[in-house]
């Protein structure tokens, strides 16, 4: 739980990221993109990281992870595949990386939380499906990552569904979220029937969690779908068993 509030403290703080990075991002040198790219995909934490700001003052990103990719990708418009995939496989490690600190009861840095934010923001804002794995990997760091995986249709569905059965009540907070946020995307939920009916049953069915933060998070989710008899009958009855 430590490092998931560290990770949401560090979210809230993107706009007054560290001061070096916001006064180097104005007149940043041109970059060698190919280093970066590699050094994304470093298994070193500290490789990665520098990699990240690197890549993101080049596009002056004055702490707008989306501002500074978006310009990354149209001033390197020839290699933004490679670009976009090292970014996911950055995220991809950092989740391990942060993953295995956690086992190992060590504290995650505010450097390595920003690292990890930032990313988070980074892939999110990409809505690229092969970012799926990576963002499901950071389900439980905040709206960044729900917000992402809700982008991403079907396949969001499916892998948020998976995880509520998960062990811990964060992440199935965070997945019912996901659902909620799946059914709030008119347009993917017009093209996509069949996932929104799958999506709305799970979140049904999260009503009768074990944990409160969950059942609110389905309750949340379901309120715009209050004119659906099934839903409205559901949490009336809830509202009479489970005030909490």
């Amino acid at each position: 739980m430590k490092h998931y509030a560290i990770m949401r403290t560090a979210m809230g703080l993107l706009l007054g990221v560290s001061a070096w990075l916001v006064a180097g991002a104005s007149g940043a040198p041109p970059i060698d993109i190919d280093s970066i790219v590699r050094d994304l995909t470093s298994k070193d934490a500290q490789v990665r990281g520098r990699a990240l700001f690197d890549l993101l003052s080049s596009g002056r990103w004055q702490g707008n992870a989306p501002l500074g990719v978006d310009r990354v990708l149209k001033a390197h418009a020839d290699k933004a595949d490679l670009i976009k995939t090292a970014l996911i496989f950055a995220l991809e490690n950092h989740n391990a990386f942060v993953e295995d600190s956690r086992r190992k009861g060590l504290a995650l840095s505010e450097y390595d939380s920003e690292v990890w934010a930032n990313l988070v923001w980074a892939v999110s804002h990409l809505r690229d499906p092969r970012g799926l794995n990576a963002l499901v990997g950071a389900i439980h760091t905040g709206g960044m990552a729900t917000g992402g995986l809700a982008d991403l249709g079907p396949p969001a569905v499916s892998a948020a569904i998976g995880r509520l059965n998960d062990e811990d009540a964060e992440v199935r907070t965070a997945a019912v979220q996901v659902l909620g946020g799946f059914l709030t995307r008119l347009d993917s939920v017009r093209s996509n029937p069949e996932a929104a009916d799958r999506a709305k049953a799970a979140i049904l069915r999260a009503l009768d969690d074990a944990d409160a933060w969950v059942r609110r998070a389905a309750v949340r989710s379901l309120l715009p779908l209050n004119d659906v008899p099934e839903v409205r009958a559901k949490l009336q009855s809830m509202a009479r068993q489970d005030p909490e």
